[in-house]
């Protein structure tokens, strides 16, 4: 596993660097099966809470260990991380949160759960730079991919395949097929239906639950098509058919508006997908055609109310989920306005469930961070995310960047509608290789 990709000696030769680079790259490996082996290994040997920490406690290792490895044998690199201005921000960042979790008086619990979700992707990005100084990095010829370049996408690729299969494999399984390994109300549930339809089961493969699927399947498929701009195969384009049916089983409309925006910023980012332009234009009109006549078709049937709008309401039911998401919105708002200092981590979000207030799942993850570390807190955030864009922007010609500037479009708009960031297998899957490629 060490020597998977190339890297420079100096981190290779000591049992440190290694360290950094074993913890890595299991946490990539290994993120989208987390939420399976979890609740199975808990499921055998009790402990769940436990297993479930195990990455955290990889990166609050792997980011001593890299700190302690560049003060004592690289402190160039360690001048250079600690005087970039987006660790800067990241260490504003924490000390915010240390404060307002001091101050607010929220229940320790809580506060330590909001810590973890808030914090624990910018700690892996850091310990990525890190890494990042090490990597052997690809020539200025950007029309060959590199070696590292090559299996850091079967890094990617290998599990996704995996997931997507077993995504696909859903759609014929027993619904509580996933009962036979622990699932269940004390862990995650064996599956997730639209507005309570047996019928309409989502698809959820190994991930916490089909929003969370269909988050994750946005970095492969935006990868598999950058590759396959550049080096068409039917491979490449059998892999993105099956990730495409996979996020379409998972009924994510999140995340299938995510992707659709992704793929315009790489579509924009690498123009030689120009020369495809007709077959593209015809896919894409055919689509449009498609989709536009089944609209029609079905204008006023319950599938396509269950389906695009997860609404099935009768009278007598209580607000739709679209509603209740414009409730929680403008209640946060008032919030806000009543107190932009924040009222400390664990407020709002999946932390607040672990308070002694009662829970605020607003799902805008913006809002949820104005409502936990202030207003101050959501702007230097925001500048973080900005610095890391504009990074991966002015790198563009590189595959990577480019891929990763796209999905990143794709989360941040998600994060307008659910936490995505505060899920462990989308956060820390996409910040551990932004500082692989972060560049000031």
């Amino acid at each position: 596993m060490v020597n998977w990709f190339e890297w420079k000696e100096k981190l290779n030769s000591r049992a440190s660097g290694r360290l950094i680079i074993i913890g890595w790259t299991l946490i990539i490996l290994l993120l989208p099966f987390h939420g399976f082996l979890s609740v199975w290994l808990s499921s055998l040997n009790d402990g769940y809470l436990a297993w479930r920490s195990w990455k955290e406690a990889l990166i609050i290792l792997m980011l001593a260990t890299g700190l302690y490895f560049i003060s004592r044998y690289d402190n160039t690199l360690f001048k250079k991380l600690a005087h970039r201005r987006i660790n800067q921000l990241i260490a504003a960042y924490v000390l915010l949160h240390l404060i307002l979790s001091a101050i607010s008086g929220i229940n320790l619990e809580a506060v330590l759960y909001a810590l973890v979700y808030n914090l624990r992707f910018l700690g892996l990005f850091v310990v990525a730079q890190i890494l990042a100084h090490y990597f052997k990095r690809p020539s200025a010829n950007y029309h060959l991919p590199s070696a590292n370049d090559r299996r850091l996408a079967k890094l990617i690729l290998f599990p996704a395949s995996v997931v997507i299969g077993f995504a696909l494999l859903q759609l014929i399984l027993p619904n509580d097929f996933l009962s036979h390994f622990g699932y269940g109300p004390d862990t995650i549930g064996p599956y997730v239906t639209i507005d309570n339809k047996e019928q309409w089961v989502r698809s959820q493969s190994f991930l916490r639950g089909p929003n969370q699927l269909g988050q994750y399947l946005i970095l492969p498929l935006i990868l598999l098509a950058g590759l396959w701009l550049k080096w068409p195969s039917w491979k490449l384009a059998s892999g993105t058919m099956a990730g495409g049916l996979a996020i379409l089983a998972s009924y994510s409309r999140s995340a299938w508006l995510g992707l659709t925006s992704a793929l315009a910023v790489l579509l924009a980012a690498d123009k030689s997908w120009l020369k495809w332009r007709k077959q593209i234009t015809l896919g894409l009109a055919a689509m449009v055609v498609l989709v536009g006549g089944l609209a029609l078709v079905y204008s006023g049937s319950d599938s396509l109310k269950i389906i695009f709008f997860h609404d099935d309401q009768v009278a007598g039911d209580v607000a739709d989920s679209n509603q209740i998401r414009v409730d929680a919105t403008r209640r946060s708002l008032e919030q806000i306005a009543d107190n932009p200092l924040g009222y400390g981590p664990g407020y709002a979000g999946p932390a607040s469930f672990h308070n002694d207030l009662d829970s605020k799942i607003n799902e805008n993850y913006y809002l949820q961070l104005a409502l936990e570390v202030g207003v101050a807190g959501l702007l230097v955030f925001l500048a973080i995310n900005w610095l890391a864009a504009v990074s991966l922007w002015r790198q563009k010609p590189e595959l990577w960047p480019r891929v990763l500037l796209a999905v990143f479009v794709g989360i941040a708009l998600i994060n307008l509608f659910l936490p995505a960031w505060a899920n462990d297998e989308i956060g820390l899957i996409f910040w551990g290789l932004a500082g692989l490629f972060y560049k000031e």
